[in-house]
């Protein structure tokens, strides 16, 4: 029997925000925040170190009075480019307490249905080369315009529980190896640029 995403989870765009100001006087980890298309970019599981480097915003009262319980996100809810001309897919993982978090429209929410209990699954498939190659390259080779219903019938059958956790705990592996990778090649780019820069100094005090 085929499957689609919706069979899954709830799926959902973002609001519509108009003007969105930086909040200078909020406390962090306080107040309402906004995840943008660039904030996936940062890693495939956002944890409270990622989520840390977010700002607070400002938006009218306006705004304010159309967000619902619904829009603030929650931890294992996955986010998706909608409009952009590069796509990222990542998911929530930790949300400190009092962070409240909201998208804009250029985001889609999938938020798992309360019986995938390990839904890194999706994450690994919107996320694999395969599919960024014969789907998203296929269908939006130029530039993304994803809406909700085409996440809602995206074909994708979830294994059964005991793989998805067993995943799930690969997925957090894959992902602090990821970590270490990027602090060594950061280690070595610092490195070779010292070697650079201490050789320009050395001519320099010999002129």
């Amino acid at each position: 029997m085929k499957h689609q995403l919706k069979d899954y989870a709830e799926i959902m765009s973002g609001l519509t925000l108009g003007k969105v100001d930086i909040e200078a006087d909020t406390n962090r980890n306080q107040g309402l925040y906004l995840i943008r298309p660039n904030d996936l970019a940062r890693d495939t599981l956002l944890c409270e170190s990622e989520l840390a480097l977010f700002e607070p915003i400002v938006i009218s009262e306006t705004v304010k009075k159309r967000i619902k319980d619904k829009h603030y996100l929650q931890p294992n809810d996955i986010v998706l480019t909608a409009r952009s001309t590069s796509y990222h897919v990542a998911m929530i993982k930790e949300i400190p307490a009092g962070m409240h978090i909201i998208m804009n429209n250029n985001t889609i929410c999938i938020r798992p249905s309360k019986l995938v209990t390990h839904p890194e699954a999706i994450l690994v498939y919107l996320n694999s080369l395969w599919f960024r190659k014969n789907v998203i390259d296929v269908e939006f080779p130029k530039m993304l315009t994803i809406n909700v219903a085409w996440v809602k019938n995206l074909s994708f059958t979830l294994p059964d529980s005991a793989f998805c956790q067993r995943l799930a705990e690969r997925t957090f592996e894959h992902r602090n190896l990821q970590q270490q990778l990027n602090q060594t090649a950061e280690q070595a780019r610092l490195r070779l640029e010292a070697y650079l820069f201490n050789q320009m100094s050395e001519e320099t005090a010999h002129d």
